[in-house]
C-alpha cells in the first residue's frame, strides 16, 4: 500500500543572532535527563575527541529538569574549562523540547546532536567535517552501534529473519555512503548533524513526538524531522565511518518493553504517515490494516503449532506494531469528532 508523507510545517524557531564574533563551526547538543554519570562519562569521551585543525566548537548540554547532579557535573567540567561547554535548562519536559532549546541556545553553523549516555568515535568530528565540505549535503547520519552491558537473553535475537530491530539503538545501514531517501530508514538523533540554516527556514523537532521523562511516548521526532528535510528537497547522507556507541540498557531487554515500542512504533507510523486520497477504510482505519493484523494472527497460530518459539515471538512484535497505527488512526478520527 502507497502512502504519502504528512509533513506539518512548524512555525520557524527564534533563532539567535549572529554573535559579534565569528559563531563556531559546530554546536554539539547533548540533551539530558538524570544521568549525572553517563553524562560524565561522555563529556570526559570528548576530551579524547580529534579536533580538525581551524575548526571552533562548542558543547550546549540542555538539562532538562534532571533530579540528580547533572548541573553539577556540567559546572565542575565548565571550571577545569578542557571543553569549550556551556549549560542550558529546558524545564518542559521532553526529547523534542530539549533539542529545541539545543538549537535555540547554540550559534554554530552545523549543529551535532548526541545522546548523553553515548562514546563518540575519536575521528568522528573529522569525518563530519569532511562529509559537508565534499558532499555538499545539508545534515550527516553516522552509524550507531549498540555496546552491551550484558549479553542479551536467548529470545532476544539480533541477526537471521527474525530479528528484533527498534528496542535497542542500532542503525547500520551497511559499510557503503548513502543518500537517505523517503522510504529508507532515517538517522538517529544520537548521531546527527544538520545546517543551521535547515532549521531558520523549515523549523525546530515536533514537541508532539519524541520521548518525554520515561513516561510513555509516540516516537519520531527526529525521523519527522529528517524526512521533512528530504521532503523540501534537502540532501541526507548516510556514512557509516561516523560512529557513535550507544549503550544497551537493562530495561530495553524484556518482552514487556519490546511490545510497548513495537505499539509506539505503529503509532508514530499512524501519525506520520497518511494513506493515498481513495484508500478504502473501516471505521477512519485503513483497511489493509486489518488484513495485516488477520494474516499476521494467522501466522502467529501456524508458528505455535510448529512450535517455533522465535517466529512466534517475532510475529508478535510484528502485531503490536500494526495495533499501534490501527490505534492512532481510530485516535485521529475521534479527536477530529469523526466518531
Amino acid at each position: 500500500m502507497e502512502h504519502t508523507i504528512d509533513i506539518k510545517m512548524l512555525p520557524k524557531g527564534e533563532i539567535p543572532p549572529t554573535p559579534v564574533t565569528e559563531p563556531p563551526d559546530f554546536s554539539f547538543v547533548i540533551p539530558t535527563y538524570n544521568r549525572a554519570d553517563m553524562l560524565r562519562a561522555l563529556l570526559k569521551n570528548l576530551q579524547s575527541l580529534h579536533i580538525p585543525s581551524g575548526v571552533t566548537w562548542e558543547i550546549i548540554v540542555v538539562d532538562n529538569r534532571s533530579a540528580d547532579a547533572t548541573r553539577m557535573v556540567v559546572e565542575e567540567l565548565m571550571r577545569d574549562a578542557v571543553l569549550p561547554l556551556r549549560y542550558s535548562f529546558e524545564p518542559q519536559q521532553g526529547a523534542a523540547h530539549t533539542r529545541n532549546n539545543g538549537v535555540l541556545a547554540s550559534h554554530g553553523k552545523i549543529l551535532a546532536f548526541i545522546d548523553d549516555d553515548e562514546t563518540v568515535d575519536a575521528d568522528w568530528l573529522i569525518i563530519i567535517k569532511s562529509a559537508f565540505e565534499h558532499l555538499r549535503c545539508s545534515g550527516v547520519g553516522g552509524r550507531v552501534l549498540p555496546r552491551w552491558l550484558e549479553p542479551p537473553p536467548d529470545w532476544y535475537t539480533t541477526d537471521g529473519p527474525y530479528r528484533i530491530i527498534g528496542p535497542v539503538q542500532d542503525h547500520d545501514l551497511g559499510d557503503e555512503q548513502r543518500d537517505y531517501a523517503l522510504d529508507s530508514a532515517m538517522p538517529l538523533s544520537g548521531n546527527l548533524a544538520v545546517r543551521r540554516e535547515c532549521f531558520e527556514k523549515y523549523g525546530l523537532f515536533r514537541t508532539d513526538l519524541g520521548p518525554v521523562g520515561t513516561s510513555e511516548y509516540r516516537m519520531g521526532e527526529d525521523t519527522e524531522f529528517c524526512l521533512r528535510l528530504i521532503k523540501n528537497g534537502e540532501r541526507l547522507v548516510y556514512v557509516p565511518t561516523a560512529v557513535t556507541f550507544n549503550p544497551v540498557h537493562t530495561q530495553r531487554l524484556t518482552k514487556r518493553f519490546c511490545r510497548r515500542f513495537y505499539f509506539r512504533l505503529g503509532q508514530s507510523k499512524g501519525l506520520l504517515w497518511t494513506p493515498r486520497p481513495g484508500t478504502p477504510r473501516i471505521g477512519g482505519v485503513p483497511r489493509h490494516l486489518f488484513r495485516s493484523c488477520a494474516e499476521l494472527v494467522l501466522a502467529w497460530v501456524g508458528a505455535t503449532l510448529r512450535g517455533s518459539p522465535r517466529k512466534r515471538l517475532y510475529i508478535s512484535f510484528q502485531i503490536n506494531h500494526v495495533m499501534g497505527e490501527i490505534y492512532q488512526h481510530l485516535y485521529i478520527r475521534y479527536r477530529n469528532g469523526s466518531v
